[in-house]
């Protein structure tokens, strides 16, 4: 749906207008994260179907905006919204987590408060509603009871239950789901006819992203969760008023394009090409578009700036992918992370993140199987697993041993499964990789 609205709260933000400044000698953004990791040059654009990413990750199928644009604002988020009663009442809760800094973050969850956050008042626990009639498993032993010995000396027969897994359920009604978000989008000033919505057979959810100065912003995006019964489950989002700061200089698409960094990948393990040598790489995605956004960045001071940005669309991704748009000169290196003192203690074990490949259904519908890779000479030890599920998700995240430094690892792909109990059937929620934040395939 189209959002023509802007950020929320004290005033009405629809009306807020890129006047700029027009300062000669804009300030230095000195962002939490520096910004000159990868800090591009202005280049002539281009385009075309062969180009690729610094990283790799992406490849440009599209056209990207052509010439250098003008000069953009950058916004700063002051105030915040001191009396949040609307907001609690909405969440029918007496407490609520708000950041303190500029530009104030604000979530509710009842895995931390229990509070009735139904439209009726009804109660809302933390664990995920199990829908009527699915089994509920016990653990992975199992148990009789009832049986006789039939006196010949040997035992019984173990008996072999049948079993047809539930029907999925249909998806969860919109208006179900609109109902539920209504009161909290309302506290924010924040219209349904600008809210996106998503359903599915555990739940649904409302998210809004604000445009300010009639740029859209990657950042800041209030969302309510809710589950199959129609409670909200989890609600975020952000306080505070835009008020535009200076104008910079800006990247053209192309540099800004090839400027994208490489995402952390962990290539200790690796699948093996068809040759039976080497590692294959992860296909790029593909770059359709791009155009000037906004993105929200913490400050190394304190408190959030959104910053002018290129947003390339990717195929087949719900959000876009930003790289910030301002000329590297006006991007201060990032904050130093102090420097432990030398200690001669020795260093107590660690453990590492162990990325998951792919998952499978089951033998019972609240199971799920995710599978990693191996190393034939180094398998890892140690391997447990954290699940978070909700109505539209489980991710996992597998942990192992680390290994010891300068180990040297041969690259043939062994795969191992775990099985893992969720406390729902996995129905057709998405399963993502806690490691990396990405989806895996469920077959």
């Amino acid at each position: 749906m189209g959002m023509t609205r802007r950020l929320q709260l004290l005033v009405p933000l629809a009306l807020v207008v890129a006047c700029g400044s027009q300062n000669a000698n804009p300030a230095v953004l000195h962002l939490a994260e520096g910004g000159t990791a990868k800090s591009a040059a202005v280049a002539p654009a281009t385009s075309g179907s062969s180009a690729s990413s610094a990283g790799g990750d992406y490849e440009l199928t599209g056209t990207l905006p052509s010439g250098t644009p003008d000069d953009a604002a950058a916004w700063t988020l002051s105030g915040g919204r001191s009396d949040t009663r609307a907001l609690k009442q909405a969440l029918h809760t007496t407490a609520l987590d708000v950041a303190t800094t500029a530009g104030k973050s604000w979530s509710w969850s009842p895995c931390s408060q229990d509070a009735a956050v139904s439209s009726d008042g009804a109660v809302s626990g933390c664990a995920v509603a199990v829908p009527a009639g699915s089994p509920v498993s016990a653990g992975s032993g199992s148990t009789s009871s009832g049986s006789s010995s039939s006196g010949s000396g040997s035992a019984p027969a173990p008996i072999q239950p049948s079993y047809s897994p539930p029907p999925t359920p249909p998806d969860v009604p919109e208006a179900t789901v609109r109902k539920a978000v209504a009161p909290v989008f309302g506290a924010l000033g924040i219209s349904l006819d600008d809210v996106t919505f998503e359903t599915g057979p555990y739940g649904g959810s409302g998210s809004f992203d604000p445009t300010v100065g009639g740029l859209q912003v990657v950042g800041l995006t209030t969302r309510v969760d809710v589950d199959n019964r129609g409670r909200i489950s989890s609600a975020s989002g952000w306080l505070g008023t835009p008020d535009e700061a200076d104008l910079y200089p800006l990247i053209t698409a192309k540099a800004a394009f090839d400027a994208i960094p490489i995402a952390p990948r962990m290539m200790a393990l690796c699948p093996v090409g068809p040759d039976g040598k080497g590692c294959v790489e992860p296909q790029p995605q593909k770059v359709t578009s791009a155009h000037l956004g906004l993105l929200a960045q913490p400050l190394q001071a304190r408190g959030t700036i959104l910053v002018p940005a290129w947003l390339f669309e990717v195929s087949g991704a719900a959000q876009p992918v930003a790289q910030l748009a301002v000329q590297g000169k006006y991007l201060g290196a990032p904050a130093r992370e102090p420097v432990p003192p030398a200690s001669t203690d020795p260093v107590p074990p660690t453990t590492t993140a162990v990325p998951i490949d792919a998952a499978y259904k089951g033998a019972t519908p609240n199971e799920v199987v995710v599978q990693y890779g191996d190393s034939g000479s180094c398998p890892h030890t140690g391997v447990t697993h954290n699940v978070k599920e909700d109505a539209t998700s489980v991710h996992v995240v597998l942990q192992a041993d680390a290994r010891k430094p300068m180990t040297m690892c041969t690259d043939d792909y062994h795969p191992v499964k775990v099985t893992i109990e969720l406390q729902a059937p996995l129905g057709d929620r998405t399963v993502v990789d806690g490691s990396g934040g990405k989806p895996v395939p469920v077959g």
